[in-house]
C-alpha cells in the first residue's frame, strides 16, 4: 500500500525507488514527494516510475516528482537494471 510504501523508506533509507506512475487513488509522484519529505531529503532516494502510458501529461507529471527516470511498460529487465546502476 501507499502509506506502507513510505513507512519501509523510511525504514531503510533507499537508494532507489521503483513505483508505478499510477499507485490506487495516488501516483507515483505522490509518493517520491512524500517520501522524500518524510526523510528530509530533498535529492533522494532516485525514483524508477513504471507506466503503460507515454502521454506528455504523465511524463510531466514524473518530471514534477523529481523521478530520475520513465521506463514504458513493458520493458526489457537489462533496461530496467541498467537504469538502477545509472541510478546509484
Amino acid at each position: 500500500s501507499y502509506d506502507q510504501a513510505v513507512l519501509t523508506a523510511l525504514r531503510t533509507h533507499p537508494d532507489v525507488i521503483i513505483c508505478s506512475q499510477t499507485i490506487a487513488e495516488r501516483s507515483g509522484a505522490d509518493l517520491c514527494h512524500d517520501i522524500r519529505a518524510a526523510l528530509k531529503r530533498a535529492d533522494g532516494p532516485h525514483v524508477i516510475f513504471l507506466s503503460r502510458s507515454q502521454t506528455p501529461d504523465i511524463i510531466r507529471r514524473t518530471d514534477s516528482g523529481q523521478g530520475a527516470y520513465y521506463l514504458r511498460k513493458p520493458f526489457e529487465t537489462a533496461v530496467l537494471l541498467k537504469l538502477i546502476k545509472c541510478a546509484v
